[in-house]
């Protein structure tokens, strides 16, 4: 599989002053290219089903490959271009599980949500604190 440079050089872009790609850096570039699937090609099939795990790969760029709320821009370009850890690279302090996720997609969603676009996922989820015990309950999303 070959990459393509103009979606990373796009995704890489977004970040910010300190070099970093966040989570609504990334969140923006996913509800754009969804878009930009659309106007480029009329018969662009791009459901909630490919929505859910393009922002479920998007929550593992961030998580297994990031700091968990951002990554830099150095080690998205050699994780995504180069295909190769950077030498840098420290694995995540957190065990990266369906749980860490989850949460991480549900921020995706809600941050791609807030950008006044519709992204036309079925549900989303939210993070429920009690009694220091942390649930992640499935709403319907009728914004998204």
């Amino acid at each position: 599989m070959e990459v393509n440079i103009t979606l990373v050089d796009d995704l890489l872009a977004r970040a910010d002053t300190d070099s970093k790609l966040s989570t609504t850096a990334v969140a923006k570039a996913r509800k754009d290219r969804a878009t930009q699937c659309g106007i480029i090609n009329p018969n662009c099939t791009f459901g909630p089903n490919e929505k859910q795990t393009a922002f479920l790969q998007a929550a593992l760029l961030l998580e297994a490959l990031g700091e968990g709320d951002f990554i830099s821009v150095d080690h998205a370009r050699s994780f995504l271009v180069e295909e190769k850890i950077p030498s840098d690279y420290v694995k995540s302090a957190v065990s990266v599980s369906v749980a860490t996720l989850t949460a991480n997609y549900g921020e995706l969603v809600g941050q791609a949500a807030h950008t006044n676009t519709q992204i036309g996922l079925p549900f989303a989820f939210v993070i429920v604190r009690r009694n220091d015990q942390t649930q992640f309950k499935s709403i319907t999303c009728r914004q998204c």
